[in-house]
């Protein structure tokens, strides 16, 4: 088995830290430590089997598996399935698929900078890593793979800015989670401890997380970067100072809010809002409404991965690390 072979198999090695398990690892070391491992720990489960989504062979967009379940069954044992994105019929076949250890999760990453040192010319990058390396190895340079670049341009302020750039890796990721590819490199006398290969796998992709500044995932996913909603996972609301005009807008009563904190969002009841901006041609309603229910669209990533396996743009878009450290308090300290 090759090096690499061996170190996408780390999540696996570590296994007793996520499989069977209720609730995560309370020594947080790697990513499979985490909740978000164990919520899919059927992915890499060989004993667990689930329902293939679909994608629609109209619109490109995936069919949930649950959409295909509750679909009417035809005389050939087919279901005649409507597409709850672009309402068309199309007949599917329901497909089952297993888990298996050498499927791969993801884990991406945006951010962008302005060579000119202006806002109005930028340029970023669209990476991925592969989350079942350990951190020392899916953090090197070499393991950190390029998935799109932003050229320099004239950036327009519009939300669907980033969609042309992300769609290529949700269409590919889509199809990979659905379809899978088939690996060779895999001899059938190998045993990765535990699980024996047939020497002919499906491989499986999924999108783990998505990471970056808070500039970043509010450009992916479509959230309101400031103003009154300034939070993706809480509804906090900001408010204007009285009698001045200072248009910043602030989050206040603190110590009130820490007793009792503000109501946690919802994706299931905030997509009617997403799409409700999305197809609001007004523009000084639509800016209205995104101050209001703190967003600017429907994300690319929320239309391609929440039907595939229930990816939230609200709890899975994460911040990285580095941008959770006030740096400037630790430059100062440390000087």
């Amino acid at each position: 088995m090759s090096t690499c072979a061996e170190k996408r198999l780390s999540h696996w090695k570590a296994r007793d830290n996520w499989l069977g398990r209720q609730s995560s690892n309370p020594q947080k070391c790697e990513l499979w430590d985490c909740e978000r491992w164990v919520e899919l720990q059927w992915f890499w489960d060989p004993n667990s089997t689930w329902t293939l989504p679909a994608l629609c062979p109209h619109c490109g967009l995936p069919v949930s598996s649950n959409e295909l379940i509750s679909s009417p069954s035809g005389k050939d044992g087919s279901k005649d399935v409507e597409c709850p994105n672009c309402f068309e019929t199309f007949k599917h076949y329901i497909k089952v698929a297993n888990g298996c250890p050498l499927n791969l999760a993801l884990v991406g990453h945006w951010d962008g900078w302005q060579p000119f040192g202006t806002s109005y010319r930028g340029c970023g990058f669209l990476e991925v890593s592969i989350g079942n390396m350990s951190k020392n190895d899916r953090n090197h340079v070499e393991k950190v793979y390029v998935a799109g670049f932003v050229p320099c341009s004239q950036v327009p302020n519009l939300p669907e800015a980033l969609d042309p750039f992300l769609q290529p890796l949700m269409q590919d990721i889509s199809t990979r989670f659905i379809d899978g590819f088939k690996v060779f490199s895999y001899p059938r006398e190998i045993d990765v401890e535990g699980y024996q290969t047939s020497g002919e796998e499906t491989v499986r992709v999924l999108l783990l997380c998505w990471t970056g500044d808070h500039p970043g995932q509010c450009e992916c996913g479509k959230f309101l970067n400031q103003g009154k909603c300034g939070c993706r996972r809480c509804k906090i609301v900001g408010r204007l100072l009285e009698n001045s005009t200072n248009t910043h807008v602030y989050y206040g009563e603190n110590r009130y809010h820490f007793r009792y904190p503000w109501e946690e969002r919802c994706i299931e009841s905030s997509v009617d809002d997403m799409f409700d901006i999305d197809f609001e041609t007004r523009v000084s309603v639509r800016k209205t409404m995104s101050s209001t229910k703190g967003f600017t669209g429907t994300s690319i990533l929320n239309k391609f991965l929440y039907p595939l396996y229930g990816f939230d743009i609200l709890k899975h878009t994460v911040n990285d690390v580095f941008h959770t450290i006030c740096l400037n308090i630790v430059k100062n300290w440390v000087e």
